[in-house]
């Protein structure tokens, strides 16, 4: 499971930005990536901190007790406190924040930052808790939910392509990735509260 699910997982956070270039253009992918690269580095270095401190505590709490539902709870709205005032400053200043730190030229990234902010949003609270998947040992969960976003995706884009707009594609990644990320967190509260069973 975990092979082909880091191979999907690559597709769908890094690879779609090269057939972007190719359906929306090179500027707009380029403004894109600008965006993704700036927002990915609070949530690979904060976020991996606190997924790793969790992932620890949650492997003890579930060998010894079958649940880690306080841990879970604590987990998730830390990290959703923390995510609020970037969340802010990209979703109401994002355009302003570009121009600011990368030039005017960058402005639209700062566009997309308006509707992307609800992937940091939703991303940098559920990450942490994720682990709960791999280290509850459900690993078939993990890459069905890579197929769906893979798949989820490929539709996006297809749906951008039709209307000829980068925008309407990036409406559709955020609703396809908030849909990821809550249906992520439910599983993870079923394994937290000790109530999901393989089958």
């Amino acid at each position: 499971y975990l092979i082909p699910s880091s191979l999907l997982q690559r597709f769908s956070s890094q690879a779609y930005i090269i057939i972007v270039s190719q359906v929306f253009g090179v500027s707009n992918a380029g403004q894109l990536n600008l965006y993704q690269r700036t927002i990915s580095t609070p949530v690979r270095v904060i976020g991996k901190a606190i997924a790793d401190t969790f992932k620890r505590y949650a492997a003890s709490s579930l060998k010894s007790q079958g649940e880690c539902r306080s841990l879970y709870l604590i987990t998730l709205f830390g990290a959703l406190t923390l995510s609020l005032p970037v969340f802010i400053v990209l979703n109401f200043y994002g355009i302003y924040f570009f121009e600011y730190v990368f030039g005017s030229q960058w402005t639209t990234a700062g566009e997309y930052a308006k509707t992307l902010s609800w992937v940091f949003l939703f991303s940098f609270s559920v990450y942490p808790i994720s682990n709960l998947i791999l280290i509850g040992g459900f690993p078939r969960y993990h890459l069905f939910i890579q197929i769906y976003l893979s798949m989820a995706i490929v539709v996006a884009l297809y749906i951008g392509w039709l209307n000829q707009s980068i925008f309407e594609f990036i409406r559709v990644y955020t609703l396809v990735y908030c849909i990821k990320y809550i249906f992520e967190a439910f599983i993870c509260w079923r394994i937290a509260s000790g109530t999901f069973y393989k089958y």
